[in-house]
């Protein structure tokens, strides 16, 4: 799905998002929380390394520091990618 979407050439139209642009005064927007960056991997040529978030390399390196909030950081983000779109197709629109 993630390569589909990469490549797609086509623009969604601005007016297909509901959303009185003319009228905005001020955004707010949901993005990743800052623990959740994509890091370089799997060794030190940084040209050679793979990428992965820093979720996976929490899970992946128990002795890091932060491993144990990896399980609730991946429960978040995968119970957005659940109730964000079940409000859009409740018809459920950003104000």
């Amino acid at each position: 799905m993630i390569r589909a979407a990469l490549a797609r050439t086509d623009r969604r139209p601005l007016s297909d998002s509901g959303a009185d642009f003319a009228r905005i005064q001020s955004v707010f927007a949901i993005a990743l929380h800052m623990r959740q960056p994509l890091i370089p991997a799997g060794g030190d040529d940084l040209r050679a390394a793979g990428i992965i978030s820093n979720v996976q390399h929490m899970l992946e390196h128990p002795n890091d520091a932060y491993h144990h909030n990896a399980t609730v950081f991946r429960s978040c983000y995968k119970r957005m990618a659940e109730f964000i779109p079940q409000l859009v197709r409740a018809g459920r629109r950003r104000r």
